[in-house]
């Protein structure tokens, strides 16, 4: 919320009518003139406790940490890098027990197939996009090049005095793939591990559908991906490589739109000629 907004709230409401909900850990409109602090200056003199013990001067916190989403071991991970990571300093915020995600203790999820404890249910893999380890970078690049299921992903690099020259998004997307065909057992046959799967309600071994890949803006970096995954043999789809505007029906209907306004439009006419929508689909 910024300042203009806190103002008008102020303005319309009483002393003990006011619910605030909010996470400074997840602020991301301050390009919008948002001020987390606001809402931390509401935070500090709130009660912690029961609804009938909160004041009406100061109000009730209600911490909702509880996480019914993952398992404790990723949580137990997360907490551990935040609270290194994440103070008052730097991001307004103390990550401290009142931040940290816990597990539920209350979950429909069933009992997770045993494993083996010394085997990390998270990895970290450190990629350097920005090229400043020659050493750490020659190596993934050469780890590329020594695996034969990554044969198309080198042959459709750029070749410069002999050698292939393989970008940042492409060693990390040639090094996503040979991590997932590892797990779903691609080249031995063995998948790593097995999941539940609600609508057989049993355990089976993990399949390439079950693993998404997150990406913070796919309109820049997806198509790279998609190819790199593509050429590795691991079968992908997405969602969203291009922006909304981009999307070949969006851009149909605007052009019908513009013809509409001005028949005269010969560009926008021309496109509309090839419209591929039929009217089943309209």
């Amino acid at each position: 919320i910024n300042p203009v907004q806190q103002a008008i709230l102020d303005l319309l409401s009483g002393e003990d009518n006011v619910f605030v909900v909010g996470d400074v850990k997840q602020s991301i409109y301050a390009w919008r003139g948002a001020e987390p602090e606001i809402f931390l200056e509401r935070l500090k003199p709130a009660h912690r406790g029961r609804v009938e013990q909160a004041d009406t001067l100061n109000g009730l916190r209600v911490d909702l940490n509880a996480n019914f989403r993952s398992a404790k071991e990723i949580l137990d991970f997360v907490n551990k890098i935040f609270a290194r990571i994440m103070t008052a300093s730097f991001a307004k915020i103390d990550y401290d027990e009142s931040a940290q995600l816990k597990p539920a203790l209350t979950s429909r999820a069933p009992s997770p197939v045993p494993r083996d404890p010394n085997e990390p249910i998270v990895e970290l893999h450190i990629l350097d996009e920005q090229n400043r380890d020659t050493d750490l970078q020659n190596q993934q690049t050469s780890e590329i090049a020594d695996d034969e299921n990554l044969n198309p992903v080198r042959n459709s690099t750029t070749v410069s005095n002999g050698v292939n020259v393989i970008s940042s998004r492409q060693r990390q997307a040639a090094m996503i793939a040979r991590r997932i065909r590892q797990m779903v057992g691609a080249d031995t046959g063995k998948p790593e591990f097995q999941i539940y799967d609600k609508q057989e309600d049993k355990f089976r071994d993990v399949e390439y559908r079950d693993i998404v890949i997150l990406m913070r803006s796919l309109a820049k970096k997806a198509n790279d991906y998609v190819e790199v995954l593509r050429l590795a043999g691991v079968p992908v789809s997405c969602q969203a490589t291009a922006g909304y505007f981009e999307a070949t029906e969006i851009s149909d209907c605007l052009c019908l739109l513009k013809v509409l306004d001005n028949p005269q439009r010969d560009i926008e006419l021309a496109a509309m000629i090839s419209f591929c929508f039929l009217p089943k689909s309209l």
